[in-house]
């Protein structure tokens, strides 16, 4: 059974449970906002302060996450569908190696949502603890109202040989365009042989559960959420798209289709006799989705998301949750990557008739009134579709990037481009890491069009490339991840050095890394004054030079690392507003001096 005020946060189910750490995990998404992406890691590593989101990250505790997580996670994502970041950040270059884009084998979308991470005890002897979240949500700050399952449970010691989650993360790590670390590719394999070994704890009265995934055969091959042996006696639908076959295949799989709720502007745009069949025909009732949301903007998607699929047969109820909308594309034609979890108990799971009632969503659901479509305008219709297929086309080329160095700065330089679309249709490029402003508009009377990015920093060197197609009055914007033909080294040295930004900054870090969490690692003021420093002040309970000391008797490891940070910013030292300062750096050369001296 499901109540709207039942509420799983993506970031609650990131953190690791009580006595446990995060070591590896992988994603699918269709659409990827990497500012959402980049707090993901916060939650991962214990360091979200509550206050966290991806419009408000503190840069310090974001880069010490992403230290400790990303060689550890993967997002698989549909080429093409980046969305252009709303603030721009150097720190967006260090996802570069978490982000693997991939295609549909058979030409459909790569439209699965599905998480997996392993967890594992602080102290051994317990086995690695897992938790799955199968969801109809992209990784996105989008408003809506979405559905997932969260399964957890220990890695047990028999393998299932055929297992379909297991099978379904092989066959997508398959996809991938571009090499993986070792330890990358290890944390994948490792997963896999886990997830065909984990003892899910079903959640409610439900008893078994079965994975589906979709369009990742050696054929398309169509799939409906039915039995094989019966009809079912009744069928609930919850779906944001629909499509006219789909809706029919859906109805006559049941004897009794119970109930369709969908989003009215999809309903509207069928003709009746495409739902007609559904008892009930319901919409999300008006002021749902700012209860959710506090509000709305313009450019996230809000209202229904959610998929699911309730079915009845005799005593059991099964409840099939996912990515697959009902659509003919989803349902028939087979060509999309999906991922469902079929969920079975008996009734006391609850009815198909329990999710429209009060105890279910009934109270933000409203019978739907066909309204009249305004006619759209034919040459805005027009334009999308080519700039959908212009963006298509482009995510589909073989590009990379030339990256030189100049008096300026560093350029990078678009090759392998191929221009799409009618010749009216405009271009402009530019790195994810900058402000969309200074893109650089693509030359169409090149032969061939190479655009140049140039007078970037180092920090803003990076694989990530944002495209703005506009034809007429219609504009579309995407990011695509290209691979760098010639990086340059020391640009995560540099991002560091522009993250940390000052003295106080450099403190909070040593700080953070020596494990120092709460008030004391408060964001700097706005005159750049934090609350870190070298005795027991504003609050602080020991000293950096005891804490340094601690470390030393208890940790090395932290030291370690300290001694690769003070590496990489003596790289780009300079004599003028050096970020380390000197105190510290003659503190540093005793507790690192004992350190080596310990070790031989």
């Amino acid at each position: 059974m499901i109540s709207p005020e039942t509420r799983l946060l993506l970031s609650d189910a990131l953190t690791p449970p009580p006595g446990h750490v995060f070591d590896c995990g992988v994603a699918t998404t269709f659409s990827l906002d990497l500012v959402t992406l980049l707090a993901m890691p916060l939650h991962m590593a214990w360091l979200a302060t509550g206050d966290d989101t991806p419009d408000n990250l503190d840069p310090v505790l974001a880069l010490e996450g992403l230290r400790r997580v990303a060689e550890r996670f993967t997002v698989f994502s549909e080429r093409g569908r980046l969305q252009v970041p709303r603030a721009a950040s150097p720190l967006l270059s260090l996802l570069e190696t978490m982000v693997h884009e991939v295609v549909a084998p058979h030409g459909g979308a790569f439209h699965p949502k599905v998480w997996l991470m392993r967890f594992k005890p602080e102290e051994g002897g317990d086995p690695p603890f897992l938790r799955l979240l199968v969801m109809s949500r992209n990784l996105t700050d989008d408003g809506s109202w979405d559905l997932s399952v969260c399964l957890e449970g220990p890695v047990g010691k028999k393998h299932r040989r055929q297992d379909k989650l297991a099978a379904f993360l092989k066959s997508v790590a398959g996809l991938k365009h571009k090499d993986m670390s070792k330890r990358r590719a290890s944390d994948l394999d490792t997963l896999i042989l886990d997830a065909s070994a984990a003892e899910w704890e079903l959640p409610g009265k439900f008893e078994q559960i079965e994975f589906h995934a979709l369009g990742l055969g050696k054929q398309p091959a169509p799939w409906l959420p039915a039995r094989l042996d019966r009809r079912w006696d009744e069928l609930g639908v919850i779906s944001p798209f629909i499509g006219e076959g789909a809706l029919r295949q859906l109805a006559e799989c049941s004897h009794t289709p119970l109930f369709l709720v969908s989003r009215a502007e999809e309903l509207d745009r069928l003709p009746e006799r495409a739902f007609g069949a559904f008892q009930q025909v319901l919409v999300m009732r008006d002021g749902a989705d700012q209860l959710e949301t506090g509000g709305t903007e313009s450019d996230r998607l809000t209202g229904l998301h959610a998929k699911a699929y309730i079915g009845q047969a005799g005593w059991d109820t099964h409840l099939f949750v996912g990515s697959a909308n009902a659509t003919d594309a989803a349902l028939m034609a087979g060509k999309n990557v999906e991922f469902m979890v079929e969920l079975t108990g008996k009734r006391k799971a609850g009815l198909p008739s329990d999710w429209i009632s009060s105890a279910g969503i009934g109270d933000i659901l409203e019978p739907y009134q066909r309204s009249e479509v305004p006619a759209e305008d034919a040459a805005t219709i027009r334009d999308q579709q080519l700039l959908d297929d212009a963006r298509r086309s482009i995510a589909m080329q073989s590009l990379s990037l030339a990256c030189d160095q100049t008096e300026d700065g560093w350029t990078l330089t678009l090759k392998g481009l191929s221009l799409p679309g009618p010749a009216t249709l405009e271009l402009a490029v530019w790195p994810l890491t900058v402000p969309a402003t200074a893109a650089t508009a693509v030359n169409r009377g090149a032969t061939p069009p190479e655009p140049t990015m140039p007078r970037l920093s180092l920090r803003d060197v990076t694989s990530l490339v944002g495209f703005r197609l506009r034809l007429n009055e219609v504009e579309l914007n995407f990011g695509l991840e290209i691979p760098l033909i010639n990086p340059p080294a020391g640009r995560d040295a540099d991002v560091m050095r522009g993250i940390l930004e000052n003295r106080e900054g450099f403190l909070r870090y040593m700080l953070l890394l020596l494990g120092k969490q709460g008030p004391d690692l408060e964001k700097p003021d706005k005159q750049g004054k934090g609350k870190g420093g070298w005795n027991a002040e504003a609050g602080t309970n020991e000293s950096l030079f005891e804490m340094l000391a601690r470390a030393y008797a208890r940790d090395p490891g932290k030291l370690d690392y300290i001694e690769s940070v003070m590496v990489r910013l003596r790289q780009d030292k300079v004599a003028e507003g050096d970020i380390v300062p000197e105190e510290f750096e003659a503190l540093w050369q005793v507790v690192a001096s004992a350190g080596r001296e310990s070790k031989e």
